[in-house]
């Protein structure tokens, strides 16, 4: 075989080594979890909560879980330790509707919801239907067409009613100047300049850094609400230098279902045709239709037919290439008729069409009969078969 017929396998090979280097080097990035958001359980480096929640699923009697499914489908289960690592101050402040009651309701059907925020250094910015409501302040008109837009039932931009869990669940956030925050002992633990204030009566603190509240309690229907100020006592960091399982023992609380929630990171999980393969373990057919594929592009390009060895030179080179039912008639004769046989072969076939039946034909057909016969005994004269054939058409045409 020619090199030219092994390069779809080349091709082929070359593309199979490439997608098995793409899934390596990806399987190499998300087992290190740095493409997850800070905070990620998912996250195997110092900014992850991996470590806590693979110690807390080596637990006896403890299960732990990942959530990549809307809150509302916990909502069904009881006795649950939901976390939620990682969030921002100032969503709790410019959260949209169905995502409060989804956290109320968690709660409200007795399971113990534990928001930890992200550590901040500074006021966050303001909720975007306060802005609205401060630029209210004008008569003009752009005042009052912007008013309408963000009224006071919160509508934001996308058009979706943004609440402030602060005013809702009755508590505030306030930042603590850095100077006063860094001769805590308690620094290493705690990252952040936040602490939370004016708290209603339904609050509980449960833990301070210099008299400021840093994680606060409070029961919600059947459930609990637990917040905190940091999330750093939670990650793989802190795990490895600060460890503080007391405080993490009682974050948790006495449930032992606990679940790290993603969908809040925007890691959520849509199943798809891939997910559904991987679940129910359909990777061999999938390298089966590959491996099919390839075997059609390789019988596609190579012929599996043997060359003939049987044909001389000088007869594949007069093979004509017209298409024509002549030319296919010329070439079945030279590959069925030698040469030397053709004159006979020819006289053969007269005699079954011409030769009966016609009274000059008869009387000459002797004559012509010897012609063929003495050129078959004396082929060696150098006599060619068109010359012998040209006597014979003039002897029976009776010239001769």
């Amino acid at each position: 075989m020619r090199a030219e017929k092994y390069l779809p396998l080349l091709l082929l090979g070359l593309a199979i080594g490439s997608v098995i280097g793409l899934v390596h080097l990806f399987a190499l990035r998300f087992a290190m979890g740095d493409v997850y958001p800070p905070y990620s359980s998912l996250r195997a480096d110092p900014l992850g909560t991996k470590v806590l929640f693979e110690s807390l699923r080596s637990l006896p009697h403890v299960s732990a879980r990942r959530n990549y499914q809307p809150l509302s489908r916990l909502c069904d289960q009881k006795k649950q330790t939901v976390f939620c690592c990682g969030v921002h101050p100032y969503s709790l402040s410019d959260l949209e509707e169905a995502e409060a009651r989804d956290y109320e309701n968690l709660a409200a059907s007795g399971n113990r919801f534990v928001i930890s925020l992200y550590a901040v250094s500074s006021a966050p910015p303001k909720p975007r239907h306060k802005d609205a409501a401060e630029d209210e302040s004008g008569d003009t008109k752009k005042s009052h067409a912007k008013k309408k837009s963000t009224d006071n039932k919160g509508i934001g931009e996308t058009g979706a009613h943004l609440v402030d869990l602060t005013n809702r669940w009755g508590f505030a956030m306030a930042y603590a100047s850095k100077e006063k925050s860094s001769d805590t002992a308690t620094q290493t633990i705690w990252h952040t300049a936040l602490y939370f204030d004016q708290l209603d009566k339904h609050w509980r603190v449960t833990q301070s850094n210099d008299e400021h509240a840093v994680v606060i309690e409070r029961s919600f229907g059947a459930g609990t609400i637990v917040l905190c100020a940091d999330s750093y006592f939670l990650s793989n960091e802190a795990m490895r230098k600060d460890r503080q399982p007391e405080s993490l023992a009682e974050l948790i609380g006495v449930n032992t279902d606990i679940v790290f929630d993603e969908t809040h990171l925007g890691v959520s999980e849509h199943p798809g045709v891939m997910s559904l393969a991987y679940k129910y373990h359909l990777q061999g057919l999938f390298v089966a239709i590959i491996l099919l594929v390839g075997l059609f592009i390789w019988k596609s390009s190579v012929s599996f037919l043997p060359r003939r060895i049987n044909e001389t030179a000088a007869t594949s080179a007069v093979v004509s290439t017209d298409k024509d039912t002549a030319a296919g008639l010329v070439n079945l004769l030279r590959r069925s008729v030698p040469p030397q046989e053709l004159l006979r072969v020819c006289w053969d076939e007269w005699q079954k069409s011409f030769a009966r039946g016609f009274g000059r034909l008869a009387r000459n057909r002797e004559k012509a009969q010897v012609v063929v016969d003495t050129h078959a005994n004396q082929s060696a004269r150098g006599e060619t078969i068109v010359t012998v054939y040209q006597d014979i058409s003039q002897l029976l045409a009776g010239r001769k």
